[in-house]
């Protein structure tokens, strides 16, 4: 009769039925150790691409702009389409919100950085009869006049500043809440809605000057810049128009 083997293991020890308390220790700790290792690779990705999406909008506004020059002649809100002359408003600008009650407050309105209307709606445009031609429609024969809109009103958004409302802005891509009545966008009042994290609205500085610049408020959302369109200051995105 054949001879049976069987192999029987000895009772396992402590050593052998599992880890060690120092084992496992060790083992939290390098799993402690990689997903620190992991978030401090993360961080600031986030930001960064809210940079990298800024600086790429801004590119595109930017070419907007210098756009709208090269068609009238004139930066938005210079020369023919200069807002004001003191306290009297350029009578040929006619395409303003009805909410307006008077010259003062279209002339804040339409002089205020973050308004892009220009951009958006001919100035000159009788809103209550399109079929008026206005006085800068484009011309082939001097090729010169108004021939937007400069920027899809995908982008478009209604900003609300310190009391001048219903102004036709941008926002950048760093997610802000509102702060108080300063920046509303589109509704947003309410800080605690989620649906209003949005930019700061960029700004157009330096309109008349020999400094124009598009000024995004950066991560911070505060404009930390004080002199010429064209200055950098704090985290402040700038790309200068000349």
């Amino acid at each position: 009769m054949a001879n049976l083997y069987l192999n029987v293991l000895p009772p396992c020890s402590n050593k052998t039925a599992g880890f060690t308390l120092m084992e496992l220790l060790l083992i939290v700790f390098l799993l402690g150790t990689l997903a620190v290792t992991t978030m401090s690779a993360l961080d600031g990705i986030g930001d960064d691409a809210a940079y990298q999406v800024t600086r790429a909008e801004m590119a595109e506004v930017v070419t907007a702009i210098r756009q709208f020059k090269r068609d009238t002649g004139w930066y938005p809100g210079e020369g023919q389409y200069q807002c004001a002359d003191g306290a009297a408003i350029n009578a040929n600008l006619i395409n303003f919100p009805s909410t307006l009650a008077n010259d003062t407050e279209k002339i804040a309105w339409c002089e205020h950085p973050a308004n892009f209307w220009m951009l958006f709606n001919n100035p000159m445009q009788n809103p209550s009869d399109a079929s008026i031609v206005p006085i800068n429609n484009w011309s082939p024969d001097s090729a010169r006049g108004w021939r937007g809109p400069y920027l899809t009103l995908q982008s478009l958004g209604k900003v609300n500043i310190n009391g001048i409302d219903e102004m036709l802005g941008l926002h950048d891509k760093f997610p802000h809440r509102p702060l108080g009545n300063d920046y509303v966008w589109n509704g947003c009042a309410d800080p605690n809605d989620n649906q209003c994290m949005v930019g700061r609205p960029y700004y157009l500085r330096g309109i008349g000057t020999d400094h124009i610049g598009l000024v995004s408020l950066g991560e911070n959302g505060v404009l930390d810049a004080t002199g010429s369109g064209c200055e950098e200051a704090g985290d402040d995105l700038v790309v200068c128009l000349k």
